[in-house]
């Protein structure tokens, strides 16, 4: 923003950097959304690998041997 305001003046600067803030707010209130749910997506999705891998080493343990999809 210096460069703004060395070359356009103080009022300018201060109108961009407040634009900027706007966006970066607008961006988070709309887009969180999307975002959180996409990681719980991702979430869930290592979850059930982690699960599988995990009884799969206890059938295999046990002497059984597990049918999945």
């Amino acid at each position: 923003m210096r460069k703004i305001r060395s070359k356009k003046g103080a009022p300018i600067a201060i109108k961009a950097r407040a634009r900027k803030i706007a966006m970066a707010y607008h961006n988070i209130i709309t887009k969180v959304n999307e975002y959180v749910e996409e990681r719980v997506k991702n979430y869930e999705t290592k979850l059930k690998v982690r699960e599988l891998k995990l009884l799969t080493l206890l059938a295999n343990k046990r002497g059984f041997q597990l049918n999945h999809q």
